[in-house]
């Protein structure tokens, strides 16, 4: 599941996230979990890919279980065990603009 939904995560959330002009690293910790890099690309959507980007404006850091809960706004972002690092504006802005469906 967390394939699938790493692969539409682009396209469920492209006009939400055309905003965001800087790369975002998402670490999820547990099985199957590890970083990968959401990287901008105007006009097409973000492109996600396996490892970390250097210049990220944000690293989200959650669980692969958590991920599915607060990526499909089942849950809020903000009540989960969830950490921002870096620029934690950008950060909140991008979570609240995600939504994977």
């Amino acid at each position: 599941m967390l394939e699938w939904m790493l692969a539409i995560l682009p396209y469920a959330s492209r006009s939400e996230l055309a905003w965001a002009n800087r790369p975002v690293n998402l670490r999820l910790r547990g099985p199957g979990g590890n970083i990968w890099r959401l990287l901008p690309r105007d006009p097409e959507p973000f492109l996600v890919e396996p490892g970390e980007s250097f210049d990220a404006a944000a690293t989200v850091t959650s669980t692969t279980s958590e991920f599915p809960v607060w990526s499909t706004r089942r849950r809020d972002w903000r009540t989960r065990n969830l950490e921002i690092d870096g620029d934690e504006e950008y950060g909140a802005r991008f979570l609240d603009s995600l939504c994977v469906k």
